[in-house]
């Protein structure tokens, strides 16, 4: 899955920076770079949080992110 790319997607979307992200889902800055870079994976409700930040519903995350890698296979 793509998440990092989603997330960086959704995140310009709506102006929001890795450190706004961080300030308004209580995630450390750390931990959404980690998860944007792959490093870790996300919980449901990790994710529940950033969509719930960025105005989304966590399923449009993982629809995104799996669009993604189904252009990337093409």
């Amino acid at each position: 899955m793509h998440l990092g790319e989603t997330l960086t997607h959704f995140q310009r979307h709506e102006g929001v920076s890795d450190y706004r992200l961080a300030l308004l889902t209580g995630i450390d800055r750390g931990t959404i770079c980690n998860l944007k870079k792959g490093d870790v994976r996300p919980t449901t409700y990790t994710l529940e949080r950033i969509a719930r930040a960025l105005n989304i519903k966590h399923s449009d995350i993982i629809l995104h992110a799996e669009s993604l890698e189904l252009n990337k296979r093409a």
